[in-house]
């Protein structure tokens, strides 16, 4: 088949674009996407294939097929930028979470690898908690970014908000992460208090807060508090010698 055949064809089928009226926006998308295959297929054109396909998401920004075939194409030219702002677009159309997810984690992953820039992957990484707050990927990917850039109030939140929905000893345990960060990180004393006042809600028992909040509280200066903190550890001190006399 000679390029002069298709040539012909492509510019038939734009002829009856152009004249199909704005109510036919589906008959339109389907030349459309005919003509996408002429360039594709037969002209080796990928500008052209590119145009075209965006010619369909004028008339419909959602269209799946176009979406994705965008993509696959930005992607094996290597136009990130591009790349990332199909997938955006494409995050925009899904209706399942699994999917949203799935665009989210590889607009972030594109960002960090293509151009080194963590700033930018926040935003997908954050939306992914706010569909799947426990998503362990994106948890693990924040923490690194946070940590690594030291925002230490951006990496307490980031535990807080995972504390909401852990029970157990893991909730105890970023509670404690928590207090660590207020008291070391972000010489927030008062933060500290509270969170370790939260790990005891948990544990009336646990020894380690009792023993931060003593520091704190004497560095603080809030002797009330701190003489029933002081009296709390010697009755678990007390409680402790009778078990083991027993």
């Amino acid at each position: 088949t000679q390029p002069p055949k298709w040539n012909a064809l492509r510019e038939l089928l734009k002829d009856e674009i152009e004249a199909l009226g704005d109510d036919q926006r589906e008959r339109k998308i389907a030349l459309l996407l005919e003509v996408v295959e002429i360039y594709r297929d037969h002209l080796k054109l990928d500008v052209m294939v590119i145009n075209t396909y965006n010619a369909v998401l004028a008339l419909q920004p959602d269209h799946a097929s176009a979406l994705t075939a965008l993509a696959a194409k930005y992607e094996a030219m290597g136009r990130w930028n591009d790349l990332i702002g199909m997938l955006q677009r494409r995050k925009d159309a899904q209706t399942d979470p699994a999917e949203k997810i799935a665009t989210l984690q590889r607009i972030a992953t594109l960002w960090v690898e293509k151009f080194g820039n963590q700033s930018q992957a926040l935003k997908p990484l954050e939306e992914i908690l706010l569909l799947e707050p426990l998503n362990e990927a994106a948890l693990a990917a924040l923490r690194d970014i946070y940590t690594r850039r030291r925002n230490w109030r951006e990496l307490l939140e980031l535990c807080r908000a995972e504390a909401d929905h852990r029970e157990g000893l893991a909730r105890r345990a970023l509670y404690k992460e928590m207090a660590w960060l207020a008291a070391d990180k972000l010489g927030d004393p008062r933060e500290g208090i509270q969170v370790w006042n939260q790990v005891l809600e948990q544990d009336p028992a646990d020894g380690e807060a009792l023993v931060e909040l003593t520091g704190l509280y004497r560095k603080e200066e809030r002797w009330p508090a701190l003489a029933e903190v002081l009296h709390r550890r010697i009755a678990l001190l007390g409680a402790s010698a009778a078990d083991g006399a027993e």
